[in-house]
């Protein structure tokens, strides 16, 4: 392995130095062959042509920054286009400070070399390049993009900050010619057409007049079509008008309630009477679920929703593979996974930043907490003569969690060099990982034209690096939004509840943010959501609730409830520290306890007892009722004691245990934009209870429309989020208490993973255990040496 790491980096300088040795233009050559690489000649900017499948992706997706990058892009290609001549086109900008002689892009298909181009020359670029039939396949097909990029003057850290190139989304993709895309059937859903935006547009449509039920059977089939597509994050909007520009209309109701927006739609796909018409006119592809009566539409919805649960991706491996990686690799206790299954860059590395990302995704009821470590084991080669301050740095969820120097007078390497990620570091749902490899050298300060011309390898990341995750933690805990994200309602079946959605006076607009929201969980966990729509503030609900609107919009008592103050008339922020009597009284009529118990559900000190209970193997026994009187009499005698000698600590102990039992308010920062706030819920231990508000309901549109970005999801977590209406950052406050609740068999070993992970969340409450602990050891040592010995 020594040897051939050495081998490795001696390959990687002689291969990048034959990179840059690439005639400036070549002739196009077959895709078929891997050896052989096209130089495409950069053409005239142009708009986008007939029959182009764009990327759906967003533009800071299609941003390069830094002198590397990879992207691994599935592109959803029909049966009819699979054999039509097709070409693939991008166009470009790139920073001026990009140096055009040993800047490049490759562009790969299915894992074969397409097009190679230089980066950096004067003005917009357009790439085109041929694509010969057979190597676009139905279903997925992979696209991978590498970029690589250097400066003109400047060889410093600070100038890899100024290199960037930018693919532009709406002109950029597989152009197929005019009227390509036809849908034939519900497996072709992924080839619905993103906006310019790279995002994909859904619209409901639903009557004037239209009620929960017709709403709550509108949201199921958008996420279901979410599904059957793979729509990574759709944006939704309610209406009752069809449509229009690229996307896809659904409409939910009887044969009479949609015939005069579709006509006839008896049905074109196995399900009777759910029909897929593909766009015409100026008009939008249509998903219709219909049915003589309501019953009959509730059925065909149910088969809709279950074909969209069962449905697995298709095409080349390539494409299946792109489409894992963007969506992030799934793991759970005890799995390993390499890097080159993560889509880390791997290639040989010449500049000075080396920076590159992967995801993972963990359970929505993972724990994260201090009782383990992740660790990553890492091959890789580094040159020799880098700076003191050379090293590589690894950030989880923007927290650096481990570095290592490299700097050296020789060259070195690294063979499974393990590296420890705390779990607490990590959260539910999706996970982003960033590693970074300063390896400046001394020469860099010269900067001289043949050093820019031919750069030399000065660090090489192997793909059979690996991530390993050990056993952890499983249990439901509230508030965490990262949990609701990560889909936690659909954690554990055996607690029967469903996802209510509350929107004042049913707004079309925040419904559109509603659905906008549900969709993107749907998306993320590949789960439907069990959807309840309300336009009245339920007080009585065991469900998780949502609700969207402006802070003017929705009732006091759920900001009492969540502990958000609440802006008062846009002027000042109202004092929500106290809860609304008529909530109150309304919640005591209901007969509703703040934390009444529920079957699977634990607070934080019944869920300590029940692991304690699972760790010794047994069930606390019930004691006869004269047991139970002795007992009592002899711990509060115990206790009484432990009070007048101890009377100090015991104080200190009360306090700490208190200490998290009453969460503190949350001012929402003056610059944000969206603010989204969780508590656990006051009727239902195992649920929660969830705000998504804004100053106006167009700031509530706009805000979930980026909160449901890729970028900006990843890092929703803790009790509350809010992101600026500055610059977009997403900043996150943890909860000051958590509830906890059951969502695995109880099993020794989570109980005990729980138990751990509890007590170094709550290091107050672990020292008053320790002490409380000591001290009625002390005491009860006392008591017993009072027996022992001769009285005099």
């Amino acid at each position: 392995m020594t040897s051939g790491l050495r081998r490795t980096l001696a390959a990687a300088t002689i291969l990048g130095a034959s990179l840059h040795a690439l005639p400036s233009h070549a002739g196009p050559v077959s895709a078929f062959d891997p050896n052989a690489g096209s130089q495409a000649a950069p053409a005239a900017a142009k708009g986008a042509p007939d029959g182009l499948s764009r990327f759906a992706l967003e533009q800071d997706q299609l941003s390069f920054q830094g002198e590397n990058g990879r992207l691994d892009a599935p592109l959803f290609v029909t049966a009819a286009q699979s054999a039509m001549p097709a070409r693939l086109v991008f166009n470009i900008d790139s920073a001026i400070s990009v140096l055009p002689e040993t800047s490049r892009m490759t562009v790969l298909v299915n894992d074969l070399p397409v097009t190679e181009t230089r980066l950096g020359l004067t003005g917009r670029q357009t790439i085109e390049a041929e694509l010969p039939s057979g190597l676009l396949q139905p279903g997925f097909n992979g696209v991978r993009i590498l970029v690589e990029q250097h400066h003109r003057v400047d060889c410093s850290l600070p100038g890899t900050y100024e290199l960037w190139t930018k693919i532009d989304p709406a002109t950029s993709g597989l152009a197929f010619g005019a009227a390509s895309n036809v849908l034939t059937g519900l497996d072709e859903l992924g080839s619905i057409q993103p906006g310019p935006d790279g995002r994909i547009h859904v619209r409901g449509i639903v009557g004037k007049g239209a009620t929960g039920p017709v709403i709550d059977q509108t949201m199921t089939a958008i996420q279901a079509a979410t599904l059957l597509g793979y729509f990574d994050a759709p944006i939704v909007d309610v209406s009752n008008q069809p449509g229009e520009g690229a996307g896809l209309d659904v409409i939910v109701g009887t044969m009479g309630e949609v015939s005069g927006l579709v006509g006839n739609a008896s049905g074109n796909t196995e399900f009777p009477f759910v029909t897929l018409l593909p766009a015409s006119g100026g008009k939008r592809a249509t998903l219709v679920v219909s049915g003589v009566t309501a019953d009959d539409v509730r059925l065909n919805l149910a088969e809709l929703a279950g074909k969209a649960r069962a449905t697995e991706p298709t095409g080349p491996l390539a494409g299946q593979q792109s489409l894992a990686m963007f969506q992030g690799k799934t793991m759970n206790s005890g799995e390993t996974v390499r890097f080159e299954d993560l889509g880390v860059d791997a290639r040989p590395f010449t500049g000075r930043l080396y920076r590159d990302e992967f995801r993972i995704v963990l359970p929505a009821d993972f724990y994260a907490a201090d009782y383990d470590y992740a660790s990553i084991a890492l091959d890789a080669a580094f040159s020799a003569g880098l700076k003191e301050d050379a090293q590589l740095i690894i950030r989880a969820n923007d927290k650096v969690v481990t570095t290592l120097q490299l700097s050296s007078s020789k060259s070195g390497q690294l063979r499974q060099q393990k590296m420890r990620v705390p779990l607490n570091a990590l959260k539910p749902g999706i996970n982003v990982f960033r590693i970074e490899a300063l390896v400046p050298s001394a020469m860099d300060a010269a900067c001289e034209a043949p050093m820019q011309a031919s750069p030399t390898v000065r660090f090489a990341l192997a793909g059979t690096s690996s991530f390993t995750l050990p056993h952890i933690a499983r249990v439901g805990h509230a508030p965490d939004i990262s949990a609701m994200t990560a889909g936690i309602a659909e954690a554990n079946r055996t607690i029967e509840k469903g996802l209510t959605v509350f929107v004042p006076n049913y707004d079309r607009q925040l419904l559109g943010a509603a659905a906008t929201f549900v969709s993107k969980i749907t998306s993320s966990t590949r789960k439907i959501q069990p959807v309840h729509t309300t336009s009245v503030m339920p007080l009585d609900i065991k469900d998780d609730l949502i609700a969207f609107g402006s802070s003017n919009a929705l009732p006091p008592e759920l900001f009492d409830t969540i502990r958000v103050a609440r802006a008062e008339n846009g002027t000042g922020v109202a004092d929500a520290a106290a809860a609304s009597p008529s909530f109150v009284s309304a919640a005591s009529a209901a007969g509703l306890s703040p934390a009444a118990p529920s079957k699977g559900a634990m607070s934080e000190a019944e869920a300590m007892k029940a692991a304690m209970e699972a760790a010794a193997g047994t069930t606390a026994p019930t004691p006869e009722p004269q047991q139970e009187a002795a007992l009592t009499s002899s711990v509060n005698r115990a206790l009484d004691d432990l009070s007048m000698s101890f009377g100090w600590a015991a104080s200190q102990i009360r306090d700490f245990s208190l200490a998290q039992t009453s969460p503190t308010l949350f001012t929402p920062s003056p610059d944000a934009a969206l603010t989204i706030a969780q508590m656990p819920s006051p009727n239902q231990s195992a649920s929660a209870w969830t705000m998504v508000t804004a100053p106006t309901p167009a700031g509530v549109v706009s805000g979930v429309e980026s909160a449901t970005s890729r970028q900006r999801w990843a890092s929703l977590s803790g009790a509350v989020s809010e992101i600026s209406g500055e610059n977009g950052h997403v900043t996150s406050q943890e909860a000051t208490s958590e509830r906890l609740y059951e969502t695995q068999p109880r099993s020794f070993s989570n109980a005990r993973l729980v138990l751990a992970g509890w007590f170094s969340r709550h290091t107050e409450q672990y020292l008053a255990a320790m002490i409380g602990t000591l001290l009625l050891l002390g005491l009860a040592t006392g008591l017993f040496l009072r027996g022992v010995g001769e009285k005099n």
